[in-house]
């Protein structure tokens, strides 16, 4: 009993699936005609063969060269330390600053 009910609905499903594509094919074909006729007009007014041309291209940047996955993670980590190394410094620089205001408040 369980098999001819799965049978049936394996079928459903296929039918379903052929209504589906033939309504999406149908579609296709009316944008297609519709494009063909609007080319078709446009054919016969001459507006095809008097149509502006494209703009010319503008130049591309070169890109530069893409780095291997390793080699772009090592330079980014290289990065990253040399980074925190400043920021540490700038830090430690301010905070100089700070103490030699705080000193040449005290001795005023």
């Amino acid at each position: 009993g369980g098999a001819k009910t799965k049978e049936k609905k394996v079928k459903e499903t296929d039918e379903l699936d052929e209504t589906y594509a033939g309504d999406e094919l149908l579609t296709s074909n009316m944008e297609c005609a519709n494009e063909i006729d609007d080319f078709e007009k446009r054919l016969k007014s001459g507006s095809v063969l008097h149509q502006p041309k494209a703009a010319p291209k503008k130049a591309v940047a070169e890109r530069k060269p893409v780095q291997a996955p390793q080699q772009y993670v090592m330079g980014s980590a290289k990065a990253s330390k040399y980074d925190e190394a400043e920021e540490e410094a700038q830090e430690a620089r301010e905070a100089m600053a700070e103490m030699d205001r705080f000193d040449a408040k005290l001795r005023s």
